[in-house]
């Protein structure tokens, strides 16, 4: 399990990733539009440095999802970041 966390702790997180990662877990909360966005800028910069997702299983994982009438993000827009 490697923790980088948001944001981005440069690029030792990322070389980690290529060289360790069994897979990846990418986070972000229901309530909040600005966390989906910014896990989606974190992707683009993986996928820009090199770091090759189809090689490793993701996970998409939307937390706060019992907060119904608090969620502000919509399935089409999880899905357009799949």
């Amino acid at each position: 399990f490697l923790d980088i966390g948001l944001p981005m702790r440069g690029d030792a997180a990322l070389k980690n990733i290529r060289k360790k990662a069994h897979g990846i877990i990418f986070i972000f909360d229901l309530t909040q539009p600005s966390s989906l966005k910014t896990l989606e800028e974190k992707r683009e910069s993986m996928i820009s440095q090199e770091v090759n997702l189809d090689d490793v299983p993701c996970v998409l994982v939307g937390t706060k999802a019992d907060l119904i009438k608090s969620r502000k993000i919509t399935l089409s827009e999880i899905q357009h970041v799949c």
